[in-house]
Order: structure tokens, then C-alpha cells, then sequence
């Protein structure tokens, strides 16, 4: 199972693409705390001026996926998933 798969199934609601949000909260796999974005943005020596623009993807009022960090404890696909979701950041050929 790739690590970065979510199981579609716990995915109650639409998702949505947003850029991340001061107050944001994650709960990253493997981790039992409910994080601000904020810290893990500091603890991975993300600058400041990167953080405004960083994507994350909600799905009704849960942050599923932070770049950069697994997807959300929660919504994790696990062997007995059916199918599982991955996404995937395309690069830019511009840079």
C-alpha cells in the first residue's frame, strides 16, 4: 500500500482545492495530535513567504492532504480498502 494513499470510501463529502489558512488544523498519519499547520509549517523550516500559497485539500470541513505531509490520520487507505485515492502535485515546466 503506497503511503500516501487515501481510502476513498472515508472521503464522506466533495474535495476541494484551497490554499492554506492561519487557524488550519491537520491530523497527519501517524500522529495522534490534531496539529496546527502553523507548527508543522515551522518544524519543516517552510519559509513564511512559501505558506500563503500552500495547497491543501479539504474535504467538507477536514484538511485530507497538506503538501508535503501524509494524508490525514482518518482518511488513510489501509489493506482491506477497495480502492484508494493518491494525489499527486504536477511540476510546471515553466518552474
Amino acid at each position: 500500500m503506497q503511503s500516501g494513499a487515501m481510502d476513498p470510501q472515508k472521503l464522506r463529502e466533495r474535495l476541494f482545492l484551497r490554499n492554506w489558512r492561519a487557524g488550519d488544523r491537520f491530523r497527519p498519519r501517524g500522529s495522534r495530535k490534531l496539529w496546527k499547520l502553523k507548527e508543522l509549517f515551522r518544524q519543516q523550516k517552510i519559509p513564511r513567504n512559501q505558506r500563503q500559497l500552500w495547497p491543501v485539500v479539504v474535504c467538507g470541513e477536514q484538511i485530507v492532504w497538506v503538501r508535503g505531509f501524509p494524508p490525514a490520520a482518518p482518511v488513510v487507505a489501509s489493506p482491506e480498502s477497495r480502492a484508494v485515492l493518491i494525489i499527486e502535485e504536477a511540476r510546471s515546466p515553466l518552474g
